[in-house]
């Protein structure tokens, strides 16, 4: 092996070491450091030792260093804090579409990052999330194909199914693959999802990447689509609703006061909020001039004391415990079941079809709860 090969080798093997023996409370001296290189076959003294680590730090990897009988060295600075490290093992294992020999894997390569004697407490002080696993044990390679079709802009191809009562696989569409023109992958409410645009249906569609198999990447390029050459993933993500695409609209929700943590959450802390007990709004002055002149006066104001009539719509609580919000949603089921889970807290008062299609739902639930 010539010298300078040596040479480069011995100083990645040096980084290597300090990088994953040593941090602030656990320092190797410099015979340490010389008798683990020896171990992989590299021999060096001292003196020579001191410029190769002086080196390293000329170029940017910072090992620190202290003096007692013998030098100590240890690195510090890692590309991940603790904290950082801790969040993403959290992530992992409460992932349910990661297998558990592939969370155990990826967790402990994680904890790696902080060197053999932190990665040990990350490992020991691990979080136990009631999470269900899936069994896709080839998930991996799923998001490495859709991620190399979008980036190609290639059409992908898959098999997908649902579980029968004997939990035997039932493929759809009787086992034909799927075609699809992938656009983002997305998670969201424990799932990983590919959301795409279909050739067939004309519109954007989402399929759970655990219940795929043998996905690949076509040779045919993606169908162009004007409305979605730009498509933003966050958007999506915040007018779809448990990955149940719907008709697109603009919808108002007057809201209790105390669940502006739950449309925050939802819709993002940039969504625009109309405070029901700012008088210069006009929404609000219209309410109190029509309501009678005893709730006006009242002191202790009730939610439905002040209201205004649409049509022959119930009454659309307004006052101070109240705001209002007009956000992109994608009518579905699952959105009139979010708002069902406010008991009431959260009402559609516009478009009229959005508050139709929510009391004809709530209609349907009582009359099958009745049954």
């Amino acid at each position: 092996m010539s010298h300078n090969r040596e040479q480069r080798i011995k100083i990645r093997l040096l980084y290597d070491l300090l990088a994953r023996h040593t941090d602030e409370n656990n320092p190797l001296s410099t015979e340490d450091i010389i008798a683990l290189l020896k171990k992989q076959g590299i021999t060096v003294e001292s003196r020579t030792l001191l410029k190769d680590i002086q080196l390293l730090n000329e170029y940017g990897y910072e090992i620190k260093s202290f003096k007692k009988k013998s030098y100590y060295f240890y690195v510090e600075d890692r590309a991940f804090d603790i904290p950082e490290l801790r969040i993403l093992i959290d992530a992992v294992q409460a992932a349910g579409f990661i297998p558990d020999d592939k969370t155990e894997s990826l967790v402990g390569k994680i904890a790696a990052l902080a060197g053999d004697h932190r990665a040990e407490v990350l490992r020991r002080n691990a979080v136990c999330f009631d999470t269900a696993k899936h069994a896709n044990r080839h998930v991996f390679y799923i998001i490495d194909a859709l991620i190399s079709a979008i980036e190609r802009r290639k059409k992908a191809s898959f098999l997908y199914y649902d579980f029968d009562l004997d939990k035997n696989k039932v493929y759809r569409k009787n086992g034909e693959r799927y075609t699809v023109n992938p656009l983002a992958l997305i998670y969201t409410n424990d799932k990983y999802y590919l959301t795409c645009y279909s050739d067939k249906y004309k519109d954007l569609c989402n399929y759970r990447i655990d219940r795929m198999e043998r996905v690949e990447t076509e040779t045919a390029d993606i169908t162009p689509v004007a409305a979605y050459e730009n498509f933003n993933i966050h958007s999506y993500k915040r007018q779809a609703f448990s990955m149940f695409t719907g008709e697109l609209k603009e919808v108002t929700l007057t809201v209790s006061n105390d669940c502006i943590d739950a449309i925050l959450d939802k819709f993002g802390e940039n969504v625009p909020i109309v405070k029901l007990n700012d008088l210069s709004n006009p929404l609000t002055t219209a309410a109190l001039q029509s309501a009678p002149a005893t709730a006006q006066n009242s002191h202790a104001v009730q939610p439905t004391d002040l209201s205004v009539s649409v049509s022959n719509a119930k009454p659309v609580p307004v006052g101070p415990l109240y705001f209002r919000v007009t956000v992109p949603v994608q009518i579905s089921p699952t959105f009139y079941a979010w708002c069902l889970t406010s008991c009431g807290k959260i009402r559609i008062t516009a478009p009229a079809d959005a508050v139709q299609g929510f009391a004809e739902y709530r209609e349907r639930i009582l009359t099958a709860s009745a049954e």
